[in-house]
């Protein structure tokens, strides 16, 4: 499999067409930094020796890790809010139904897309659902 086919699939999965791959010929002047970044991580990894397989796994555990690293940085930027003082964060915050442990949990199974409020909302929905 050849670095080219690594960044289609990751272009596929992509919100916006040809982005990843276009990011390697434009490098920063591609204006999309997430997709030169996805390029980038995916670039460093291939290794055209490995086979097919391998290419991918790796490949996948690069945006894993990095899947992995952004939810902590959106757990900090939550934090953040907590300590901002935003009253409806520290309302779900501090329900132990519902920890951030839990949504961070979801998210990096790719069992939501939803943010820390979005997601607890859903749950109380779903609860209140089960309930009638």
């Amino acid at each position: 499999m050849t670095k080219k086919q690594i960044l289609r699939i990751a272009d596929l999965a992509y919100s916006e067409e040809r982005a990843v791959e276009m990011s390697i010929s434009e490098g920063a002047a591609c204006g999309d930094t997430l997709a030169l970044f996805i390029a980038r991580e995916l670039s460093d990894v291939y290794d055209r020796k490995a086979g097919t397989r391998g290419q991918i796994e790796e490949a996948r555990r690069a945006m894993h890790a990095a899947e992995i690293e952004l939810g902590r940085v959106v757990g900090a930027l939550e934090d953040a809010l907590h300590a901002a003082g935003d009253g409806r964060w520290s309302e779900f915050h501090a329900s132990p139904k519902y920890p951030v442990k839990d949504w961070r949990y979801e998210v990096a199974n790719g069992d939501t897309e939803r943010g820390y409020h979005e997601w607890v909302e859903s749950c109380l929905e779903r609860d209140k659902d089960e309930n009638e």
